[in-house]
């Protein structure tokens, strides 16, 4: 085995195992990657979809078309993954310093009492952490009974997320657009460019057979919308994929509709309708599909570090009670108080442990169903030591082996995802314009000859 030294805080020399170090440096990476509430895995995907799109629209209408969709992909991006959580912030510190409401907290019935508690009464009966609370130490905090306090935190946290959201809307679906298209109009009276007609009576057919198609709504349907939008609040502040989405489609119907003709309209369509599936889902979801063709259990990415540096005796009685188990047991059945708490900890990336946070029973649920599955998995790979105790050096390995290759199958998702957002749809969108008017030209400048055109034109 290779060896790399690094210097202690003590100042002594220690051999730390390269393959360790690579294997805990690649859990650090993807747990930072798979926090939901950070934009990091969207924006490795962002930065080469972005070169790409434009390399592609630039391949077709040169020079201008490639500035204008530069334009429109660097700030659309730019507002897309932080707008919400700076709208958020603004609106959070306006109702913290005026009306004197506490909003560093989770949308949660229980943790907004729990954390309103504790700042009027000092109560923290869980002992959980509350240094992210720190800030409101010297600050006034909104008179009243807890009830009171705990209504207003509720009401000003709904209208702080919902106004984000729908500013961030209002910037990409019309602001953004209506800015870019202002620009290449100027860029066109200097460089006085003759727009084109193009003819294509084929796409009146196309929109009629697409318009057919009216989508049914179930009950559970309604009821999954119904609870999405009182859950709203919480999700968006906790999860970058919801606020990403509950922005894609109001941005994709301003898009469509600020469009210059219905060519671009149904461009714009196709390469963001078919992004959200790209930007939020492709990378996990191949990820899953990998690890389950291989048979590689999936959990969070620090738990794999956090199994691979546990002692002996803690895996022994895991895998023991796992094996003689009847059914699922839950991570705090399995370990004890403190090491169960460290992986629900790292498995909700910081939130399990924090009295101003909180985690739902579902996610809880989760952890312990992967937990419980991986130990599984792994015991059934294990062969027993000469004395025949558990061989901890094999299920170490392994857990290092499981890491490494979940890693990598992420990596492939990615990759698969930036190719789809930097050249598939794209390609597919000049593709369906090209068959509809037999023309491969910049959309955005290109004049049409349909009814409307034809009404202004008499």
């Amino acid at each position: 085995m290779f060896y790399i030294d690094i210097q202690s805080k003590q100042g002594i020399i220690v051999p730390i195992p390269i393959n360790n170090n690579l294997s805990y440096a690649v859990s650090k990476a993807v747990q930072c990657i798979e926090n939901p509430n950070k934009p990091w895995g969207v924006l490795i995907e962002e930065i080469p979809s972005d070169l790409g799109r434009t390399y592609q629209s630039y391949k077709r209408g040169g020079i201008l078309e490639g500035a204008e969709r530069f334009r429109r992909e660097t700030l659309s991006a730019a507002v897309w993954l932080f707008g919400i959580p700076i709208f958020n912030w603004i609106g959070n510190k306006f109702f913290e310093n005026v009306l004197h409401v506490p909003m560093n907290m989770d949308y949660s019935d229980e943790t907004i009492k729990d954390t309103v508690t504790f700042l009027k009464k000092g109560e923290n009966p869980k002992n959980l952490k509350i240094s992210e609370l720190s800030d409101y130490a010297f600050k006034k905090i909104k008179d009243g009974s807890i009830d009171d306090v705990v209504k207003s935190v509720k009401k000003c946290k709904g209208i702080s997320i919902i106004s984000a959201t729908i500013l961030n809307c209002v910037m990409m679906g019309i602001v953004i657009p209506k800015y870019n298209q202002y620009l290449t109009k100027k860029k066109l009276q200097k460089q006085k460019v003759k727009q084109t007609v193009l003819k294509a009576p084929s796409f009146d057919e196309f929109k009629n057979k697409t318009s057919n198609k009216q989508p049914s709504f179930t009950g559970n349907l309604v009821k999954s919308i119904s609870d999405f939008i009182v859950n709203y609040p919480y999700l968006a502040e906790n999860n970058n994929r919801v606020r990403l989405i509950s922005t894609d489609i109001p941005t994709l119907i301003g898009r469509a509709s600020t469009s210059r003709n219905k060519y671009e309209a149904l461009e714009n369509t196709i390469v963001d309708g078919g992004s959200i599936y790209f930007y939020n889902f492709c990378a996990q979801h191949l990820k899953k599909l990998l690890c389950s063709k291989t048979n590689i259990p999936i959990i969070n990415p620090m738990t794999y570090s956090v199994f691979a540096n546990a002692d002996e005796n803690t895996i022994a009685s895991a895998i023991e009670k796992v094996k003689n188990a009847n059914k699922k047991i839950n991570v705090d059945e399995i370990f004890d108080k403190e090491f169960a708490n460290k992986i629900y900890d790292y498995s909700t990336f910081g939130k399990y442990t924090k009295l101003n946070r909180y985690v739902t029973p579902e996610s809880k649920e989760e952890i312990d169903k992967q937990v419980y599955k991986y130990l599984k998995t792994i015991s059934k790979k294990m062969t027993k030591s000469a004395n025949g105790s558990i061989n901890i050096g094999q299920f170490r390995e392994l857990t290092k082996k499981y890491n490494l290759k979940s890693a990598g199958f992420l990596g492939i998702g990615f990759a698969v995802a930036i190719y789809g957002l930097s050249t598939f749809l794209p390609k597919l969108a000049f593709k369906i314009t090209t068959l509809l008017t037999g023309k491969n030209e910049f959309t955005g400048i290109a004049h049409f000859d349909d009814e409307k055109d034809n009404v202004k034109k008499s």
